[in-house]
């Protein structure tokens, strides 16, 4: 569950932030003004004995430009850095999120009822 979790905040966090902007690294201001929002990722690894390990790390993906010469720190071709984000594959991670607990609730039912069943025959 723990890392449907994961997948669940980093890709609430990518959607969020996915339309905010910020300086070019080149633009003549680009000091003045906070850099543009890095997309995450989630990383999983398998554990000794089963299980997953997840970790929300940055996203290789670097920022895009983007056309908007209103923006204070527009360069002076009056271009942006927006973050390299994918709304469909942001939307894909809720699902996937969605549907992991989904699954892992079914699995922590299914125990329960095996108790449960246990504790009867032992009765």
């Amino acid at each position: 569950m723990n890392a449907a979790l994961q997948r669940l905040t980093a890709a609430a966090s990518n959607i969020a932030n996915a339309r905010s902007s910020g300086p070019l690294p080149s633009a003549a201001n680009a000091a003045n003004y906070p850099p543009p929002y890095s997309p995450v990722e989630v990383v999983q690894s398998s554990v000794l004995g089963g299980g997953v390990l997840a970790r929300i790390v940055p996203s290789p993906a670097g920022p895009v430009a983007t056309y908007d010469p209103g923006a204070p720190y527009a360069d002076s071709q009056g271009m942006v850095a927006t973050p390299g984000v994918d709304l469909a594959s942001e939307i894909v991670n809720l699902i996937t999120a969605k549907r992991d607990f989904a699954a892992n609730l079914a699995v922590m039912r299914t125990e329960t009822a095996m108790y449960a069943a246990l504790l009867d025959i032992k009765a």
